[in-house]
């Protein structure tokens, strides 16, 4: 899978990810955004893991990107937060049936050179964050 980051470099997932192991969010709807940030502090409160957001956009909107992408520049101005986004485009259901999850919440993947350790869904808890943490011990 590919996508941009928000200083508009292409990124191909997982071969450019920035370490061999860390967290991946993959959010669907703006909305999801609270519960990102949410995860982002509780994994990093048990580890300094590399921690990557992808907002996986329908791919309806490709045609509106680099709107989208203005807009979500606008919104995270910090320059470590705009190389962790990586904007991808696709089919968000098939996307998530294939990781087992749905639409509706933020699915949080533990990865070892890609390779996924543990997944999850919902609302972010301490014990989670230790879970996702724990399986790339």
């Amino acid at each position: 899978m590919s996508g941009r980051d928000l200083h508009g470099r292409t990124v191909r997932l997982p071969d450019d990810m920035p370490d061999s192991k860390g967290i991946v969010i993959v959010a669907f709807q703006r909305w999801h955004q609270h519960e990102v940030d949410r995860w982002v502090e509780m994994v990093q409160a048990h580890a300094p893991l590399p921690i990557v957001e992808i907002p996986y956009i329908s791919a309806l909107f490709r045609p509106m990107a680099g709107f989208v992408a203005q807009g979500m520049r606008g919104g995270i101005t910090g320059g470590d937060a705009r190389t962790r986004t990586i904007t991808v485009y696709g089919n968000q259901r098939a996307l998530a049936r294939r990781l087992g999850a749905g639409v509706d919440r933020p699915i949080v993947i533990a990865h070892r050179d890609g390779v996924i350790e543990a997944i999850t869904q919902g609302e972010p808890t301490p014990e989670q964050a230790r879970s996702l943490v724990a399986a790339l011990d």
